[in-house]
């Protein structure tokens, strides 16, 4: 992510592994002060946000997002 901070993916494949542990506030850090096009993420990358924001307990945001 170094190399790439722009990167949706990386940043994207990082969070994941936080969702996965559960973590999901720690997996929407990797997200946050981005100004990120979602319509142009690939859907898997989206997916993962939006699994962060619903851990989060952020559900309204969570499926509009998924939509």
């Amino acid at each position: 992510m170094q190399q790439y901070p722009e990167s949706i993916p990386h940043r994207a494949t990082l969070a994941l592994g936080l969702v996965r542990q559960g973590l999901f506030a720690d997996a929407l850090e990797f997200f946050s002060g981005r100004d990120i096009d979602w319509t142009l993420a690939l859907p898997g990358n989206r997916a993962v946000y939006a699994a962060a924001l619903l851990g989060a307990g952020r559900r309204t945001e969570a499926q509009e997002h998924a939509r």
